[in-house]
């Protein structure tokens, strides 16, 4: 469920991916002081290992946004819990959404998907959604990239330089 679209129910996908737009956006809109302090407890949710200290940050999260969970049959749309209201701003709305999301994650044992980008330099974090839970990188694009390219030129240097002589040699 968005503010925008309030008939739609949010998926734990829906909810993981807001858990980490509120922890990467760095914007000013009405509500930046709110944003920047959301944005600033996801940030260290990242660092969190332990579930129980996760819950805590994610039921504190939802009594600050005043979330009313409400249960909810409409549209054709079956039984299906709404948390938030449309009228909602936005840094609540986010709030909300994280804070399902983390406990979605504590629920399943996945608390471990939260990661930080494995890239020398870049602070951005990421949901692991992959199957095996093996995503180092950033959904940039570049970061991953750059680590392999670093690597590919760092083991091209240290390999002895080969002749064209060499070449014919090996390959008849």
């Amino acid at each position: 469920m968005t503010p925008a679209d309030p008939g739609k129910t949010c998926t734990q996908d829906t909810r993981i991916g807001l858990i980490h737009t509120a922890a990467v956006v760095n914007t000013r809109p009405s509500g930046a002081d709110e944003l920047a302090g959301l944005r600033n407890t996801l940030r260290d949710l990242w660092q969190v290992t332990d579930p129980g200290v996760a819950a805590g940050v994610a039921e504190q999260l939802l009594a600050e946004a005043r979330a009313r969970p409400q249960l909810v049959t409409h549209d054709g749309v079956g039984w299906h819990l709404h948390i938030s209201s449309p009228d909602k701003a936005w840094p609540a709305y986010l709030a909300i959404e994280a804070a399902m999301g983390v406990i979605d994650l504590i629920r399943g044992d996945d608390l471990d998907r939260l990661k930080r980008c494995a890239a020398p330099g870049c602070a951005a974090v990421l949901v692991d959604l992959s199957r095996n839970r093996s995503k180092r990188y950033c959904a940039n694009g570049t970061c991953g990239n750059r680590v392999h390219v670093a690597a590919y030129r760092a083991r091209r240097r240290t390999r002895p330089a080969r002749s064209a002589t060499s070449i014919r040699e090996e390959h008849p």
